[in-house]
């Protein structure tokens, strides 16, 4: 399946990593990280969605059904990570010195995230890390406009 951004189609988050996987399969599909003027605005809006899910899972202390949503998040994340840096996710092992665009001690963070998807300690991790990614791709957008 194509997705196509011109032709009005969405960009799909409901299958974490789809896009790479058809690239390093060489099948022709949308590639986020050559389009992410397009591509980062809708993924972040689609983390705010999660993250008030997150949230309310978590008022409830309901910590049995967070696990699969905060996953879903750290995806988010992770594809946020090397998207702003133009590159499709490469997860074995995650590249960090091939990225210029990240957050402040980004592996360690990410690594305790990973470890304990279920802590609210690792949900506000998440939500501070998507914060300063979110930041940091909009300054390089105002940067690179004040250039043209």
């Amino acid at each position: 399946m194509n997705w196509n951004l011109e032709d009005g189609e969405a960009i799909n988050f409901q299958q974490p990593f789809m896009y790479e996987l058809a690239y390093y399969c060489n099948i022709s599909m949308l590639q986020p990280w050559n389009s992410i003027e397009e591509t980062i605005p809708c993924l972040i809006e689609e983390w705010k969605l999660l993250k008030d899910k997150v949230e309310q899972l978590f008022k409830m202390r309901n910590t049995k059904e967070v696990t699969e949503p905060m996953k879903q998040g750290i995806a988010l994340f992770i594809q946020l990570l090397h998207w702003s840096n133009g590159l499709p996710v490469c997860l074995s092992p995650i590249q960090y010195e091939q990225l210029t665009i990240k957050p402040v001690n980004v592996k360690e963070r990410l690594e305790f995230i990973l470890s304990r998807p279920h802590l609210y300690h690792s949900f506000i991790q998440l939500v501070e890390l998507m914060t300063e990614m979110e930041k940091q791709w909009f300054k390089v957008v105002a940067i690179n406009k004040a250039k043209q």
